[in-house]
């Protein structure tokens, strides 16, 4: 049986807690090899590998994942309310994530970008 939105989502943020994409790894199976759709207020990607590779040299390198203060879940979406680190400073963010037949198929995140541009 494919995993849930929410089992998904939460994979995904496990790999970024533990270090995952620091180390240069990112499961590309828990996003759609066909359909899948990053949209952030820094980069877009429609294809899963690109995303992998930023994840892996952009974010992982440069940011900590902070706390999750809250979730909301319905049905395939899932948004996540939680702060990342840069440097001392928590940056507020918003990511939701749509998720159906066993995979990531859309992110969209949101955050006010100028602490990372500055």
């Amino acid at each position: 049986m494919p995993r849930t939105a929410k089992e998904l989502t939460d994979a995904y943020y496990a790999e970024w807690q533990t270090g995952s994409w620091k180390a240069g790894k990112v499961d590309l199976h828990l996003f759609d090899p066909v359909h899948f759709q990053f949209r952030g207020p820094i980069d877009h990607f429609d294809d899963r590998a690109a995303y992998a590779n930023a994840l892996m040299e952009k974010v992982g390198q440069h940011l900590d994942f902070g706390t999750i203060h809250h979730q909301f879940i319905d049905g395939n979406n899932v948004c996540t309310i939680y702060s990342f680190k840069v440097g001392e400073a928590e940056v507020p963010t918003a990511e939701w994530i749509v998720a159906a037949d066993g995979y990531i198929k859309e992110i969209t995140l949101m955050f006010d970008p100028r602490k990372l541009l500055g």
